[in-house]
């Protein structure tokens, strides 16, 4: 009989001899030096210049919104050598670019453009004749009290806002009958000013004249801290009469 043959046996799991891994040189990073930009700083009046001529720059276009964004920032700028051009679109067909430049002008603060915004007073948009006054208040212009004196009558109470706060930040005692006459009733130069029917001007006149601090407001105010319905308009009336009340009697005490 012939020998059995040995069988053998298998594993499950094939072996499998492991290679010979070469280990891979790293090579050295190269140094790659970035340029870093330069940071360029510009002088304030490097920045100044470059902003005003982007400004006069959308004077010249078309388009009102460009306009009146080149007109607010020459305002900001407080730029005056500017004053007599922008003055020029107090006369512009659209009345957002007039409201701009006059309220560019009363930041300017150039006093040589009071006349034209004395003209702008009379400006078909109620916007542009509030515009107009708030700037003339911004100068500080004498000569435009009369004019402002007369917006007191205008149909907007904005303007009429906008004209009284003004006549209080100028100071001048011409304003104080008008003013007055305004705040309860009464007669100016034989004229027949009624009581201001907006409350908030009748407010604000109260604190305007708290600003000129002329005596002679003392009879409208104690009547309007009497008798006023609206209990705002009392208030600011009691504190004006106060504040003046004691002014005088300040300077009564300092004359003994």
């Amino acid at each position: 009989m012939a020998a059995p043959r040995s069988r053998t046996r298998r594993s499950a799991s094939p072996t499998y001899s492991p290679r010979a891994v070469t280990p891979v040189r790293s090579q050295p990073k190269r140094s790659r030096s970035k340029e870093v930009p330069r940071r360029v700083v510009r002088s304030p009046e490097s920045v100044r210049a470059s902003m005003r001529a982007q400004a006069l720059q959308d004077l010249s276009s078309t388009r009102p919104q460009t306009i009146i964004r080149g007109l607010f920032v020459l305002g900001d700028l407080q730029d005056r050598t500017s004053a007599e051009r922008v003055s020029g679109f107090l006369t512009h067909e659209n009345g957002a670019v007039r409201r701009a430049a006059a309220i560019s002008l009363g930041n300017i603060g150039d006093r040589s453009a009071g006349r034209r915004l004395v003209r702008a007073l009379r400006d078909r948009e109620p916007a542009v004749r509030a515009a107009a006054a708030t700037a003339i208040g911004n100068l500080g212009e004498p000569q435009a009290v009369r004019y402002l004196i007369l917006r007191l009558r205008d149909p907007n109470a904005t303007v009429r806002r906008a004209a009284i706060q003004a006549l209080g930040q100028i100071g001048d005692l011409r304003a104080t009958p008008a003013l007055s006459a305004r705040l309860v009733g009464g007669t100016v130069s034989g004229q027949v000013l009624p009581m201001d029917p907006d409350h908030y001007n009748r407010v604000e006149i109260a604190r305007a004249l708290r600003q000129i601090a002329d005596p002679n407001s003392l009879p409208a105010l104690d009547r309007a801290r009497r008798y006023d319905q609206n209990a705002l308009v009392r208030r600011y009336s009691l504190d004006t009469y106060r504040q003046i009340t004691a002014a005088q009697q300040t300077e009564e005490e300092g004359d003994q």
